[in-house]
């Protein structure tokens, strides 16, 4: 399907759509039940897919087709060396958390899958980004592709016609499913009117229900079924929030890729201002939640070193970062710094996330041997000093699952005199971080 039918198709420019495939964070899967219902609209995913730097590829080279109008056979001819350069190619043995099983990793087949299901979601996005105002445009239709391709319980849907406050359109919304090609068409209060269309209610015939997917996996499917249609269903997965963030899920995969890669693409995620808003509210939540007196031993990813920084930590120190990612732990980080003689600013704390992505610099701490991230005070006499204990193994709980992590780990944070930090005796300054990566 070439650049020219998908615009015929979906009428809608292509840009689009290749600026909603640009702006999907990447998120690992090892399994496709993993992956739930809006995880595929906010995340790049495939399943069995945990190699960040691959998963980036095949992102990239999707909006290289979408821009370049190639079809299946072009986009395949581009992607297939690289994934088997990568070994993700075949049927291979996998480690899951549910134990060692077969998969089938890159096939003509998957590609196809891949393809289609990537390319009719991103201009089905493409195309509700320029819908009209709700006052305006009240109504969705829900429209199939009725041919003999076209799924009973997809076709059952087709000509239903909800208000858009319908809480089920937030659970069935095309696309519903791998390769769905079903859209939703807007529609006015005159439309409904001269048509003599039927207004549906979900309310008592939606439901959502939880399924066994084999190999210890449960995965969500929304079901809809009117008295006076068939019953509807979407496919096993693509329906409700998945357990964790996508950002969460994609720092948990971070922590054991190499570091620069890892940093590339997490600091490229989170400059997304929704992204970071997002991210940042969820730990700000945790952050209060936490009693210093009766820590838990949760542990949070809160982003990651930028690239410059891991450079300029082995440079200086010779130490080779493990990881990318910066961690806080409720009892080592967060009840230590409450007891901290040099108060903090507990509210500019919670605001964490945010902060890493805001200018600061990187100093060297010469008597701990530990990186220490600098940031600015409004009075510019005063200035915040985190110390990261680097490549440390963190013993805690992660989504209530016990674990034992290699991190660097935010330990302290006060309050420093901008000349303490300038002496070359306790500290060392190497680097600063504008905030652009």
């Amino acid at each position: 399907m070439d650049k020219t039918t998908l615009n015929a198709l979906f009428n809608q420019p292509p840009s689009k759509a290749i600026a909603y495939l640009q702006q999907k964070k990447v998120m690992p899967s090892e399994d496709w039940w993993r992956v739930q219902g809006n995880a595929h609209n906010k995340a790049f995913v495939i399943a069995h897919m945990t190699q960040l730097d691959l998963l980036e590829d095949v992102r990239k080279s999707l909006i290289d087709a979408q821009k370049n109008g190639w079809d299946l056979k072009q986009w395949s001819e581009h992607i297939t060396p690289k994934m088997k350069s990568r070994g993700w190619w075949g049927k291979k043995e996998i480690q899951t958390d549910v134990g060692i099983r077969e998969v089938q990793l890159g096939s003509p087949y998957r590609l196809k899958t891949i393809y289609q299901t990537n390319m009719a979601q991103s201009y089905e996005a493409g195309r509700q980004a320029v819908m009209q105002d709700d006052s305006l445009f009240p109504y969705w239709m829900y429209s199939a592709t009725l041919d003999n391709k076209t799924r009973p319980r997809h076709r059952a849907l087709h000509g239903v016609v909800m208000r858009k406050t319908d809480p089920a359109w937030s659970s069935i919304a095309p696309k519903n499913g791998y390769r769905c090609r079903c859209t939703r068409i807007e529609l006015m209060e005159t439309d409904v009117q001269s048509q003599n269309l039927k207004i549906h209610n979900s309310q008592g015939y939606f439901r959502i229900d939880q399924v066994d997917v084999g190999h210890g996996g449960v995965a969500s499917i929304a079901r809809l079924e009117f008295p006076d249609r068939p019953a509807f269903a979407t496919d096993a997965g693509w329906v409700g929030q998945p357990n964790a963030s996508p950002v969460t899920q994609l720092l948990n995969k971070a922590l054991t890729a190499e570091p620069q890669i890892a940093s590339g693409i997490v600091q490229k995620v989170l400059k997304k201002t929704a992204v970071i808003d997002e991210y940042n509210q969820e730990i700000k939540q945790w952050i209060k939640s936490v009693d210093p007196s009766r820590p838990r031993g949760d542990i949070k990813h809160i982003g990651t070193f930028p690239k410059q920084f891991i450079e300029k930590i082995k440079a200086h120190s010779g130490v080779e970062l493990e990881t990318a990612v910066i961690s806080i732990h409720d009892k080592d980080t967060i009840a230590h710094i409450s007891k901290e003689r040099k108060k903090h600013d507990d509210e500019w704390f919670t605001n964490i996330v945010s902060h890493l992505q805001e200018p600061h610099d990187l100093y060297w701490d010469v008597k701990h041997s530990n990186a220490a991230l600098v940031f600015d005070l409004t009075d510019g006499q005063q200035k915040y000093k985190l110390i990261i204990q680097l490549n440390r193994q963190n013993k805690g709980r992660i989504d209530g699952k016990r674990v034992i992590q290699t991190g660097n780990l935010i330990r302290t944070i006060v309050v420093e005199r901008a000349e303490n930090l300038s002496n070359g005796e306790d500290y060392i300054y190497l680097d600063h971080f504008s905030g652009e990566s």
